[in-house]
């Protein structure tokens, strides 16, 4: 609830928006060509969307409708269509930031992203060479399942990586973002919330269409206050920037945590010029599916090789305590919080 003297505030919030973090890989979550990661994400998004419809298939389907080219992979502009193919509509981003990334976990959205590969598997001496001769550019596709603010001083944002079968690795935010920059922070996110079925979907509720709160921010808050900042600066780099590094102070109900540099940042930022400088492009949703059931029963005996397991499923098979259907936990536990206030809150990281 909020605290009497700030009404943004929410006391006792979930640290964590989406999934939590585990250690782990999965060949249920590795891709099964080097060049199929946009296919292999999409694959796992269907999977959660009750839609079994195997990594071949698809990269098939991509072939056939120019999406995907043996050797050279997804273009980005192609990032979703195969999700669209199957009835799962998609909006598109571009210069997309942490705050709208936030705010599409917050409203059960599964994501996709591009970044730059070597920022995440390599921060070693090559990679940091390209950094400071300014050669950039994305070479891969992977999910994000959640963001992280348990420990304030330490962000971290949770990747469901084909590349690599991480199940849900965590990466400090900074490393993250130098890498998703790389794409021009690219993002597809699904339409509409990932369906009730879902273990982490207990008690999203689906009528408001958004956690209640993220981090210790009401959601409310953070949509009228916070959200519509990042937008209208993000083109600015500089203060984009200094926005950035006050994420968490900001997510955790520190409203003072605007540093007197991002003030004067934003003051000098020509007021008429920078207004949603992200282009989501939102597809139809496909009227003859029916999303209240998923295709396959995978608990069916007739059908043993159907049970492609949901990232849900992978972080409980590696992590026992992460229970999502069950609410005897410990009351002062992280996954107390996880159960109990649900997916909803949990971007209440």
């Amino acid at each position: 609830m909020s605290t009497p003297n700030n009404p943004g505030h929410v006391q006792n919030a979930p640290k964590i928006v989406g999934l939590p973090g585990t250690e782990g890989n999965s060949e249920f979550v590795h891709q099964h060509y080097e060049d199929t990661c946009a296919v292999r994400s999409q694959e796992l998004i269907l999977r959660d969307f009750g839609i079994s419809v195997s990594e071949d298939t698809l990269r098939s389907e991509a072939i056939s409708h120019g999406w995907y080219t043996p050797g050279g992979g997804t273009d980005a502009n192609s990032v979703g269509n195969l999700l669209e193919l199957h009835g799962v509509a998609v909006n598109r981003y571009e210069n997309a930031n942490i705050y709208t990334l936030t705010s599409e976990l917050a409203k059960g959205h599964k994501v996709i992203i591009g970044v730059d590969s070597g920022e995440l598997w390599d921060k070693g001496v090559v990679e940091g060479l390209e950094d400071k001769l300014g050669i950039q550019g994305a070479d891969h596709a992977l999910i994000v399942s959640g963001i992280d603010t348990s420990d304030p001083d330490h962000v971290k944002v949770v990747l469901t990586d084909p590349g690599t079968g991480d199940i849900a690795k965590e990466y400090p935010m900074e490393q993250f973002i130098d890498a998703w920059k790389d794409s021009n922070c690219f993002m597809v996110t699904t339409a509409e919330p990932a369906p009730a079925w879902l273990p982490e979907m207990k008690h999203f509720d689906y009528e408001l269409g958004h956690l209640e709160s993220i981090g210790n921010l009401s959601y409310d808050t953070f949509e009228q206050n916070i959200l519509p900042l990042s937008n209208d600066i993000s083109s600015d780099q500089h203060a984009m920037a200094l926005l950035t590094d006050d994420f968490s102070g900001l997510v955790n109900g520190d409203m003072s945590s605007i540093s007197p540099e991002l003030a004067d940042a934003i003051a000098h930022i020509p007021s008429a010029s920078h207004h949603i400088s992200h282009f989501p492009e939102t597809s139809e949703q496909n009227p003859d599916h029916n999303f209240s059931q998923p295709h396959h029963d995978f608990n069916d005996p007739a059908h043993p090789n159907d049970h492609n397991p949901t990232i849900a499923d992978l972080i409980h098979d590696h992590d026992s305590q992460t229970d999502f259907p069950d609410h005897d936990l410990p009351p002062d536990s992280f996954h107390d919080d996880l159960h109990h206030s649900g997916l909803d809150d949990i971007l209440d990281s």
